[in-house]
């Protein structure tokens, strides 16, 4: 087995989907996996990014609509779903987390990613096919 893939799967799950992703950033929807990403901003310098937010939720939902007549989703997809509506509520939910935005403004942004996952995994909207998402 190579050296790379056994460091990976000693890694808890969120780190090691973290180091299985580096390889498919060219399939990846736009914002997840690029420096100066959401998630690399909020991870590591403690900073929530409103533009990188809004560009990533916006991928999301891209690729909610090309996906929701499939029968079966890449499992990596699912993980990378999964994970954004786990990790970024968790991690934000820390009071010395600085939030320059009103507090409406993170509540938001947190049930839009419980809506997205929602559309993701289950293939249907939330909302009505006439629901015209507000930017964020």
């Amino acid at each position: 087995m190579p050296e790379q893939l056994i460091k990976a799967t000693a890694l808890p799950r969120s780190a090691r989907w973290h180091a299985e992703q580096r390889g498919r950033s060219r399939t990846a929807p736009a914002g997840i996996r690029r420096d100066g990403s959401f998630l690399l901003q909020l991870r590591c310098d403690l900073h929530w990014d409103r533009q990188a937010f809004s560009h990533l939720e916006k991928a999301m939902r891209q690729v909610c609509a090309q996906q929701e007549t499939k029968d079966q989703l890449d499992r990596w997809l699912v993980e990378g779903y999964w994970y954004m509506a786990d990790f970024v509520p968790s991690w934000t939910s820390h009071p010395n987390l600085p939030r320059p935005e009103p507090s409406e403004y993170y509540e938001a942004a947190l049930e839009r990613l419980h809506d997205i996952q929602t559309w993701f995994v289950t293939g249907r909207s939330p909302y009505m096919d006439t629901h015209v998402w507000a930017d964020l």
